[in-house]
């Protein structure tokens, strides 16, 4: 964990009361070393940054008030991947926010000018604490605000946290939705390219809805044009190119006998929405009746919200990307949940990174480490008898950058009359696709009841990293 030490809030907290001091913290001080990662390639420009407190910038600050998804506004920094997975979990899970954000912190009753969040970094749950110096222009913040209101900070602090844990505020510039929303609740991040669209699954609206009612949580991005000039690039149709959306409902509409399936989007600016068909003052909105409108709860007010067709969505994105939430996120009301099993291991030189099995090394490949899995019992909905298995293999990348390519090999294992598998007795069964310099390699997959082994790798042999496999399946699984 970059900058991420052990002394927790609560001890800091008594300190600073004791001594009638307001807490700075040294490890991420308000200066511009907290602002720029010192080995990163590129170096951002914020301009002129000054340094203020809450109680600097407004005259009654509150941690909170009423927290919602229209809290989280973007700044300066390119991080709508962040701001659109916060307002994801603020939309439909309040227990999970909850344990990121506790929410008794205060700048009136034992104020020190200390706050704690939690996050979800490589398999644990750790606490990280700052101070409340937050970066501005010498009236207002540059960051992620409430643009809304102006006096509440959870959302500026909380990416104030989150920029510490990943070492500085520019390890906050470009990433993906999925990987903040399994630091923010420690789930497996799904991504599904769409592209192409030749090659999109044809039962993706299924996917989106059955995960949803998993409590999966769910966002869109485009990508930005090979040759812009900006990081972001609008079209007429309203969207950007660059930019990640949050998906916070999906509903099928019935209006006059016709049926519609429909997505709710969020641009995590807050403003800037979709003005097509379904958008906030089209035709197909003014046609419906007083009740369904009103089901979707369409405010006609620029808040950065709007409903878009499934079949739109499809054609104006190019990556979904969802967030599978382990069953001890849930609340006792939501129940329905994947079954999950995780494993820490790593590849070490000369004994477990055998690499991907290319020539001439291809006998090193059964070095690499092996965890069976047995699937036994098909999925409800499944027409086909099979079972769902998502499988994720995370890299613990060092200074946020993932510089080993990884992937995944999955075989099934025929019938053995003994207890030992060989190499013989393993069938290729799917593979993750190519070898990828990413922090998480995720993918579903549809397997027959049966015997399973899955084999990580690097592409190349003799490399060293820790890694994290996790294995989620809708019906509880054997594995080992």
């Amino acid at each position: 964990m970059n900058g991420v030490k052990k002394r927790d809030y609560e001890s800091i907290l008594a300190e600073c009361l004791a001594i009638r001091r307001l807490y700075t913290d040294p490890e991420f001080p308000p200066d511009e070393r907290s602002l720029y990662i010192s080995n990163a390639p590129v170096r951002e420009n914020y301009g002129r940054v000054i340094w203020k407190r809450p109680r600097d910038i407004v005259s009654y600050p509150v941690f909170t008030s009423d927290i919602s998804r229209h809290d989280l506004n973007q700044g300066r920094i390119g991080n709508c991947w962040f701001v659109a997975a916060a307002a994801i979990i603020c939309t439909s899970h309040r227990n999970i926010l909850e344990r990121i954000v506790p929410l008794n912190q205060s700048f009136e009753r034992n104020y020190a000018g200390v706050f704690h969040f939690n996050f979800w970094w490589y398999g644990e749950w750790v606490e990280v604490v700052v101070d409340d110096y937050l970066p501005t222009n010498g009236r207002n913040l540059i960051f992620c605000q409430n643009v809304g209101n102006r006096n509440e900070f959870w959302s500026a602090l909380l990416e104030k946290a989150y920029a510490k844990l990943r070492g500085g505020y520019s390890g906050l510039e470009g990433g993906k939705i999925g990987d903040a929303l399994v630091d923010l609740t420690g789930g497996i991040g799904e991504v599904i390219s769409i592209e192409n669209k030749n090659t999109i699954p044809r039962n993706l609206f299924h996917i989106l809805h059955k995960s949803i009612a998993m409590n999966s949580m769910v966002g869109a991005s485009i990508h930005r044009p090979p040759n812009a000039t900006s990081s972001e690039v609008k079209h007429p149709n309203g969207l950007y190119s660059g930019h990640a959306y949050s998906i916070t409902g999906i509903k099928e509409v019935i209006n006059r006998g016709h049926s519609s399936h429909l997505l709710r989007l969020r641009n995590p600016w807050g403003r800037g929405e979709w003005i097509g068909a379904w958008s906030d003052r089209s035709v197909e909105m003014r046609t419906l009746t007083p009740s369904v409108r009103n089901s979707l709860q369409v405010d006609t007010a620029d808040d950065g919200e709007f409903w878009m067709s499934y079949g739109d969505v499809i054609d104006n994105f190019d990556e979904i990307e969802m967030c599978h939430l382990q069953p001890d996120a849930l609340t006792e009301e939501n129940t329905s949940s994947w079954s999950v099993t995780m494993y820490h291991d790593a590849w070490k030189p000369g004994l477990t990174a055998g690499g991907c099995g290319n020539s001439p090394h291809q006998k090193l490949y059964w070095r690499n480490p092996q965890f069976f899995v047995t699937l036994s019992e098909k999925d409800d909905d499944d027409k086909n008898g099979e079972c769902t298995m998502i499988v994720s293999l995370t890299e613990k990348e060092k200074n946020n950058i993932a510089k080993i390519a990884i992937g995944f090999d999955i075989f099934q294992l025929k019938p053995l009359d003994g207890e030992k598998a060989s190499r013989n007795a393993l069938r290729l069964a799917e593979r993750s696709g190519k070898y990828q310099f990413y922090r998480e390699v995720t993918r579903r997959f549809e397997f027959p009841p049966g015997v399973y082994v899955i084999i990580p790798s690097t592409f190349h042999i003799n490399e060293d990293a820790e890694f994290l496999l996790r294995i989620f399946t809708e019906k509880a699984a054997e594995s080992g």
